[in-house]
């Protein structure tokens, strides 16, 4: 009963979509759903594209929604936070395990703290799971993403694994990418960023 309740939920937001209707900015006309926040209503819509197991349309929903999850026009609660940052570390995951890892890395980019500066929620709680995506870019070669995301998180402060950071360097300097295993190797000295295992 409720799979098929989220089988009609995830029609008509295919049928929002095809007819192009920006839904993220409608509110209700009655009750409560005229109040909902922008951040649940998006919330929803993303739960219902992954219980459909249908990662594009979760992603298309963020993406047209700017990603929004907190903003002055738009304010959300904590609950709704921290539905929005387990719903981006699913998605993220199942990217990792589809060896997806610019989606990976997009979706990790949009974790609540991200947004702005306003935010004040500790990013380096974030650690294990960008390391988890570095960890899978580095046993599959994927030079060119794994530096993109270790100058994210050392411009983030979110701590890389030495063992991670040292095979990304050596793995560069054997590429002959000695200018990118440099500037890592730079960073990772003047930077304190570096969980030691």
């Amino acid at each position: 009963m409720q799979q098929r309740k989220e089988e009609k939920a995830r029609k008509v937001l295919d049928a929002l979509h095809a007819l192009q209707i920006p839904f993220t900015f409608l509110k209700g006309l009655l009750g409560h759903e005229r109040l909902a926040p922008r951040c649940h209503i998006v919330n929803v819509a993303v739960e219902i594209f992954l219980k459909c197991g249908t990662l594009d349309g979760a992603i298309w929903v963020l993406k047209e929604s700017d990603w929004i999850i907190n903003t002055l026009s738009w304010p959300c609660d904590r609950m709704d936070v921290l539905k929005r940052h387990n719903l981006l570390c699913t998605m993220a995951s199942e990217y990792i395990t589809k060896s997806q890892y610019g989606e990976a890395f997009e979706v990790l980019q949009n974790l609540p703290g991200f947004q702005n500066s306003s935010d004040t929620l500790d990013v380096s709680q974030y650690s294990l799971l960008f390391n988890k995506l570095l960890d899978a870019c580095l046993e599959s070669k994927h030079l060119a993403i794994s530096s993109t995301v270790v100058e994210f998180m050392l411009t983030k402060n979110i701590p890389v694994e030495f063992n991670l950071l040292r095979a990304l360097i050596t793995t560069l300097g054997r590429s002959c990418l000695w200018l990118k295993a440099r500037t890592h190797y730079k960073s990772k000295l003047s930077s304190k960023q570096c969980l030691l295992y």
